[in-house]
């Protein structure tokens, strides 16, 4: 992945940023609060957006806000980016709205490819993920590299796994966690000892009961003694119960017979009072012709005119006070005539964007005289002259080149110089024929001639004038013969001369060409004039901003003086335009409060007259309703007097037709639905019975008891069903006693099951073994591959690292469970922590160790961006440029976008990076 291009409408304290980044090295540098970190959270924002799930964090939200822009009314941005395999997409984020509405487009083409990603709210959709293969927490951990964070992904276990993950399979889901998850349920399906329902402790529990009934088994053999005992004791239980339940019998039969006569008592009472009620019911209801549906519905109706009532008095009041309301806001309308003209030809909200664009134009127009004033004073603080700058800067292309050239030039023929000086001097110390060797063949040729005058004057032998001549002959030749050579010698040296003073002379006349041109732009060299050209780009480029500026604060006031000419406007200030801005701000909210409580009253006035009509409706049908009920008076008021009347006498009769209705319930209940005549004769029949048990057991007469006949029969129900039970065990010893060994199963039988059980359970508990020495066994080859991740960070890491600190440090050991890194010192061979070395020592490592694990996810998946946030603060001058070398060799094949406020940085990469290959954007805050 590669960042394309990004542009932002408003973000923080960024406003209207454009940007077209490199695909190799990009700097973005300025001082402190310029919005360097602010321009980091708009890239990861376009990426990943605020929000991580379905509904919003407190957190979140407090993210989301935290980034809105300071004075601009757009928030938000749009990011294009290109995958490896040529792919661009647009990424357009709208965060000025809550839900944060998304769209990912094709680059290219333009088509909506929003669907294709997993889509929730706000905003959260899945595209960067997909891309990079990386969630947002192991993008910031990995690339995203802030200021003093560089050090923060140690000791984060979770993201070690997932990074892991990434390595094995190109997924945070790993194949090893599957299959130790299978195995986990293999596991699960055997059992262990807590679990019921599985089929280890089924078969377990299998072997228990065989083993239990082997057990009872030898067990009934010597239990015949104790049952016999158990037997008698429950029989002489059984005696005292039966006892006790005649005696149960005999007060129960006692107790109804007395409560039998206390309600035959109570039923003669409420007959007579029945009686008394009905006539003082009939004497009430005798002469009443309402009904209980005529009556509530006159009381509804009376209560309907007393609501409708209110509500007019409620509306009178209110159209009152709206009245007072509309006049107070016509009046207050009437002082904004002119914006009432104002207002004809456009809404204050078209004003208020055309005020916001003039007071955007007018502070930049400001902002970009002041810089281009501050960068002219500046440059003649450092005694520049600023229209020489500019005469440098306005040089052509092809002028730069020919004094480019004329610089080689010159340096060329120095080295030429240099070249034919050293060879005159090593020529001139050649020379064939010297004074000693002149002199030498003079010499000899004398010889010679004397020996040969002497042969012939005095008379010699013939040899003596013959060696003498052949002396000289050979003294004439050997002088003749260096003659030739030292001319040749002579003419050699003064071509060399010639040659020399030649490019002498034309590195003469080119030098004062050269310098000449060099002293009209006032600089020293050719290097001395691109400094200077550079130092005139700033200001050019301030006075290009400055140009735009104007032009687009001219554009915008054009737009406002057509408008604000109605009003008799004809020039703008800042605090003129905020009044006419304030003024019609009010003008407008005036306006629609006026519109808005006019209708109100219009409305109050349309509902004061349906609560009129409804009202006379309801009077003239409830007069009507009275009628029926026999009330004929016409004035409401004495009709009401009269129906209340009518109502006193229906409560009365109510009254006691209620007391009456309870009263029968209660003579009802008394008898449970039978007769009398019936309790009569079920009271001859507990007579008889009790009669009957006294005969039999004299002992029962005078027996009493306190409690209810209800809960004598409870008592006695209880104590029945307990000598049943007993009767139950008692005849179920017997059975046991009887057939104590018929009762169990044959012990081969059960010998014979008992040892299958036993080999079930030790079959499924080595089943369960190897499961759980598998699932260990892939644990342990999971935290291998932990290990094995080592080796490649400790290569990547030390390789960076010899090149940053010089060849001091190479060999790291990285603990791929932590990320905490050790080093070998190398000059003890000794593994320290990286915590005991310098502050920048460790940062150094820890920024090679995040763009390790960068690149070797890239290798897995797509090439991903650095993002580096001014990471070299505590960097000695030497360990800077040589990290600073080491980006821009990695930027060959992961983009690199480095933030900084150190303009050696900047400096250096202007100096060492071709143009061509970086991006260099200043902010200024």
């Amino acid at each position: 992945m590669k960042l394309i291009h990004v542009s932002i409408q408003g973000f923080g304290k960024l406003a209207t940023l454009s940007v077209d980044f490199s695909p190799a090295l990009n700097l973005v540098w300025g001082p402190n609060e310029a919005g360097k970190s602010t321009f980091q959270q708009a890239i990861l924002a376009a990426l990943y957006g605020f929000y991580q799930g379905n509904r919003a964090s407190t957190l979140e939200k407090q993210e989301h806000l935290r980034f809105k822009p300071w004075t601009h009314a757009h928030y938000g941005l749009q990011l294009t980016y290109a995958l490896e395999n040529g792919r661009q997409f647009q990424i357009l984020r709208n965060f000025a709205d809550d839900d944060v509405p998304t769209k990912v487009l094709d680059a290219q083409t333009g088509k909506d490819l929003t669907r294709q990603f997993k889509v929730r709210r706000h905003g959260n959709i899945s595209f960067a993920a997909e891309h990079t293969g990386l969630s947002r927490e192991i993008f910031e951990s990995t690339v995203f590299v802030r200021q003093a964070e560089v050090k923060s992904l140690q000791n984060k276990s979770g993201l070690v796994n997932e990074i892991i993950s990434l390595l094995d399979s190109g997924t945070t889901q790993t194949s090893a966690e599957e299959v130790i998850a299978f195995l986990e349920g293999q596991i699960a399906r055997v059992g262990s000892d807590r679990a019921r329902i599985k089929r280890l402790p089924l078969a377990q529990e299998r072997l228990k009961k065989l083993q239990a009934e082997y057990d009872a088994l030898l067990r009934a053999r010597e239990s015949l003694h104790d049952a016999v005992l158990q037997k008698q004791d429950m029989e002489r239980t059984l005696q005292k119960d039966r006892t006790k339940l005649l005696q149960y019998q005999y007060l129960i039969l006692d107790k109804r017979i007395l409560e039998l006569d206390q309600n035959l008592k109570r039923s003669e009472d409420i007959r007579d009072r029945l009686k008394s009620l009905q006539e003082k019911i009939n004497a009430l209801k005798a002469g009443e012709p309402i009904s209980d549906a005529l009556r509530e519905g006159i009381v509804r109706k009376f209560q309907t005119l007393d609501n409708q009532k209110e509500q007019i008095e409620e509306i009178r009041e209110k159209i009152a006070q709206q009245q007072s309301v509309v006049k107070g806001l016509f009046n207050a309308l009437s002082e904004y005539a002119g914006m009432e003209k104002l207002a004809e030809f456009l809404s204050y909200d078209e004003f208020a964007a055309l005020q916001a664009r003039w007071e955007v134009a007018h502070r930049a127009f400001g902002n970009a005289a002041r810089e281009y004033d501050e960068e002219v004073k500046r440059l003649r603080s450092q005694n520049l002259d600023v229209e020489r700058l500019q005469r440098i800067y306005q040089l052509s292309a092809e002028d730069s080149r020919a004094l480019r050239q004329q610089e080689e030039d010159l340096e060329r023929l120095q080295r030429d110089i240099r070249n034919l000086e050293w060879e005159q001097k090593e020529l001139a110390q050649k020379a064939p024929f010297t004074k000693t060797m002149r002199w030498g063949f003079s010499g000899l040729g004398f010889v010679g001639m004397v020996g040969v005058f002497l042969s012939l004057v005095w008379g010699l032998a013939p040899w003596g004038a013959i060696a003498g001549g052949s002396l000289a002959i050979l003294a004439a030749a050997g002088f003749f013969i260096y003659s030739q050579k030292q001319k040749r010698h002579s003419n050699s040296l003064n071509d060399l001369i010639t040659n020399l003073n030649g490019l002498i002379a034309r590195k003469n006349d080119l030098e004062s060409d050269y310098r000449s041109r060099l002293t009209d732009l006032g600089v020293e060299n050719f290097r001395d004039l691109l400094e200077k050209r550079l130092q005139f780009e700033g200001l050019s480029r301030k006075a290009d901003a400055r140009q735009r500026a104007r032009e687009e604060l001219d554009s915008v006031e054009f737009q406002l003086l057509k408008y604000l000419g109605s009003i008799g406007v004809q020039s703008l200030s800042e605090e003129e335009l905020k009044t006419i801005g304030s003024q019609f701000k009010s003008y407008f909210g005036l306006k629609e409060q006026f519109d808005r409580e006019k209708r109100i009253l219009e409305e109050a006035r349309k509902d004061l007259v349906r609560v009129q009509d409804r009202l006379e409706l309801t009077r003239e049908s409830l007069l009507e309703r009275l009628q029926e009920a026999g009330i004929r008076e016409k004035d409401l008021e004495k009709a009401l007097q009269q129906f209340k009347k009518l109502l006193e006498k229906r409560k009365e009769r109510d009254r006691l037709q209620r007391e009456a209705e309870k009263l029968q319930s209660e003579l009802e209940g008394l008898f449970s639905g039978k007769s009398e005549a019936e309790w009569q004769q079920q009271r001859q029949e507990w007579q008889q019975q009790r009669d009957a048990l006294v005969a039999h057991h004299p002992e029962l007469k005078g027996l009493s008891s306190g409690w209810t006949s209800q809960k004598l029969l409870h008592e006695y129900t209880t104590l029945d069903q307990r000598r049943q039970e007993l009767e139950k065990q008692i005849e179920g010893l017997k059975a046991t006693i009887q057939t104590v060994l018929t009762a169990h199963r044959p012990q081969a039988e059960i010998e014979e099951e008992l040892a299958q059980a036993d080999r079930d359970v030790r079959q499924l508990l080595n089943v369960r073994h190897a499961l759980e020495k598998a699932r260990t066994t892939l644990r342990d080859v999971m935290e291998s591959y932990h290990r094995d991740l080592a080796p490649m960070l400790n290569q990547s890491v030390g390789d960076g690292l010899r090149l940053v600190t010089g060849e001091r440090y190479s060999d790291v050991r990285i603990d791929p469970e932590t990320f905490r890194v050790n080093l070998v010192v190398p000059e003890t061979g000794e593994v320290q922590p990286s915590e005991k070395l310098s502050l920048g020592t460790q940062e150094q490592i820890y920024l090679l160790l995040r763009v390790a694990i960068a690149r070797v996810l890239s290798e897995n998946a797509e090439p991903l961006p650095l993002i580096l946030d001014d990471p070299f603060v505590h960097f000695d001058h030497q360990r800077l440029l040589n990290m600073l070398e080491f980006l821009t060799k990695l930027s060959e094949k992961n983009q690199v976008i480095l933030f900084t406020k150190d303009e050696d940085v900047a400096a250096w990469i202007k100096r060492h990076v071709e143009p061509e290959r970086r991006m260099i954007l200043e902010m200024n805050g």
